[in-house]
């Protein structure tokens, strides 16, 4: 871009574009500036980052998603050179030096269509062109520490042209430092500023806001939390098998330490997957299984960013093209970074390698709960009994005697001794799942059966070859150790599915429609179909083809870039003779002020003493006429002019 525009200085062709020509350029950075909106919100699901932002339940995601917003408006900002290049290009390629400002406004166009309409004026767009690619450098999001320096030099160049010429150079230089320096120092104090601002915002958030339903930024998770994201029917996640019934959960975390309300992660360190070198974009997460089964998997990961949910085994992704992968202790994988649209294969085996082996934390029973617990162990009569055993009397348990819901009043607790958890088990018998996982993880704690709490979705709803998950589908389960590995748990009564199914609205089939445009057009966008790349060359042949089209066809003549004629021709009266009088007298010390008129000046001048300038107020008043009168002056009054101030000025001269 900077060459061609650079490189059309140096040509002596020039092209006569009409006023039509100069529309339909504009009307193109018009319809490049519309494209490169709808793409910056489209862009990391910025339009959904935008709009759930104020909705956002996690400190960490409320944070992210109004930072991927901001990036959004400097994403614009970086490509508004680009979308307005083409109007650039035309200006260096003009043999005229202005643009008629109707060319940048429909109102204007429709004035200018009027009978008798006058022009709106010109104006150069270069020097706005130039603003803009600064504008689109300052929006980068990583610069070089010389880049204050060239966009100082830059500056100083384009101010320097316009600089007034009353002033010393000297003066002017120390100056525009001045305000370097001093633009520099404010810059460094509003980023001091900016961090100790995010900081606050982050540590009121997290402290003051509702915790998400699992993020592992945050490490734990509030029981509650899924009950309230399951009103939402928005389509997350699309699973397709090749063979069989897809798996029957997806983990996003597990948590092995409780205090209630909350879930943590004693394990929050994650450790790095390295990719295979095969170019496949494979990921081995656990070797040493041997997978049976596979899925693919299609969904929308805001920057590639996030927790995947994964089947309960998962040894191997493929085709996954993202930056990295980190997995914890405790089985969650991350990803790092990558495209939004991500569709991958997942390969999975009977038991899981992502888990670590038990510790003393999936034991722990918090005090307050072991009066109820003791109780339940009782009437099951569980102690004693094989894990396996014991995994199929607490199912079939809370199956025969425990009611769903997603509901539940406050809590009544009527004794020091009783807990929210205690009233569950013992008296109400209905809630969601997070309280079947939680209670069903400490009862098997309690009988010496190591358990950890596992949150992600159920994946039950079929629609067409595709297996759907929802927002509402999020879920929650016990992972137990048996017979030295660990198993999926799931206590929550098989009624859920139907109470979930009844929270689907009206206006879910028109989500659905929505959600499979949005996800055809992602697969589009990110490139995971063939017709992107053939779509991108086909667009870029036919804006060639329109620009060389343009240029060819329209007239061109030779000369310089900016002939002196049609700059001197741009302001009439330029050329008056009166001008050599006001040089003359401003020799002698008597030069005019900034914003002094002629008529003041020429006073001031009578009243300092110098002889005979009462016969140049005729000449002012036919200067006068030449510079602002439509009419101007005929031959005569011009001849009048000319020969009033040269015999001003040779009596003058006499005179000394």
């Amino acid at each position: 871009m900077a060459a061609l525009l650079e490189g059309a200085r140096l040509l002596r062709l020039r092209w006569e574009f009409s006023q039509p020509d100069l529309d339909r350029v504009w009307n193109l950075c018009t319809i490049l500036f519309l494209a490169a909106l709808v793409y910056a919100l489209t862009a990391g699901v910025g339009a959904q980052a935008w709009v759930s932002l104020p909705h956002q339940a996690s400190g960490a995601a409320r944070l992210e998603a109004a930072n991927r917003s901001a990036r959004l408006t400097f994403l614009l900002f970086q490509w508004l050179p680009l979308t307005t290049f083409p109007m650039a290009l035309v200006q260096v390629c003009s043999a005229q030096p202005r643009m008629d400002l109707s060319t940048f406004s429909l109102w204007l166009r429709l004035r200018r269509r009027r009978p008798g309409a006058q022009s709106a004026g010109g104006v150069n767009i270069g020097y706005g062109y130039f603003a803009a690619c600064l504008l689109g450098a300052c929006a980068a999001p990583a610069r070089s520490p010389w880049f204050v320096v060239a966009l100082s030099g830059l500056l100083g160049w384009a101010l320097w042209q316009a600089r007034s010429k009353s002033y010393r150079t000297g003066s002017w230089a120390t100056s525009l430092a001045a305000a370097m320096v001093l633009g520099l120092v404010a810059q460094a104090g509003l980023v001091y500023v900016q961090a100790l601002v995010q900081g606050a915002e982050n540590f009121l958030l997290n402290r003051l806001g509702p915790r998400s339903a699992f993020d592992p930024r945050e490490s734990r998770m509030q029981v509650g939390a899924l009950g309230r994201l399951k009103r939402s029917g928005r389509i997350l996640w699309r699973l397709k098998t090749e063979a069989g019934p897809p798996p029957p959960r997806l983990r996003e975390a597990s948590y092995d330490f409780f205090k209630w309300p909350f879930w943590a992660a004693t394990a929050r360190d994650f450790n790095t997957v390295f990719e295979e070198d095969t170019n496949t974009h494979s990921w081995v997460l656990c070797s040493g299984l041997e997978p049976q089964r596979s899925v693919v998997m299609t969904g929308l990961l805001p920057d590639g960013k996030g927790v995947l949910p994964l089947p309960f085994g998962a040894a191997v992704l493929e085709q996954l093209p993202v930056f990295g992968l980190e997995t914890n202790r405790l089985g969650a994988v991350r990803s790092l970074g990558g495209p939004g649209f991500l569709q991958f294969r997942v390969r999975s085996a009977q038991r899981s390698g992502l888990d670590s082996p038990p510790g003393p934390s999936d034991l722990e029973v918090p005090i307050v709960e072991r009066p109820a617990l003791e109780r339940v162990v009782r009437q099951l009569g569980l102690a004693g009994r094989p894990a396996g055993e014991v995994l199929d009397r607490v199912a079939a348990w809370f199956e025969e005697h425990f009611q769903y819901s997603l509901w539940r009043p406050p809590p009544v607790i009527r004794g020091t001794n009783e807990t929210v958890l205690s009233r569950f088990l013992l008296h109400d018998r209905k809630g969601h799942c997070e309280y079947f996982a939680t209670a069903t993880v400490l009862l098997l704690r309690y009988v010496g059966v190591p358990a950890r709490y596992a949150v992600g979705y159920a994946v039950q709803e079929r629609k067409g070859n595709d297996w759907i998950v929802r927002v509402r589908h999020g879920h929650a389960w016990c992972l137990a150790w048996v017979n030295g590995a660990w198993q999926e748990l799931d206590t929550t009564p098989g009624s859920w599915l139907e109470v979930e199914n009844s929270q689907a609205t009206g206006w879910e089939a028109v989500s659905d429609l929505w959600s499979a445009a949005w996800f055809a057009f992602s697969r589009f966008r990110w490139g995971q179909t063939g017709l992107r790349a053939y779509l991108l060359w086909v667009m870029g042949a036919v804006l060639l083809t329109a620009v060389g089209r343009l240029l060819w066809s329209r007239p061109w003549r030779q000369g310089r870039a900016r002939p002196t004629e049609s700059r001197v021709s741009v302001v009439p009266g330029t050329d008056s003779e009166f001008y050599l009088a006001e040089r003359h007298l401003a020799a002698l010390g008597l030069r005019r002020e900034d914003g002094e008129t002629l008529a003041g000046w020429l006073k001031r001048v009578a009243h300092s003493g110098i002889a005979g300038t009462d016969s140049l107020q005729p000449a002012l008043v036919l200067h006068y006429r030449l510079r602002f009168d439509p009419q101007g002056l005929s031959a005569a009054e011009r001849l009048v002019l000319r020969r009033t101030v040269l015999d001003w000025l040779a009596s003058a001269q006499a005179s000394r």
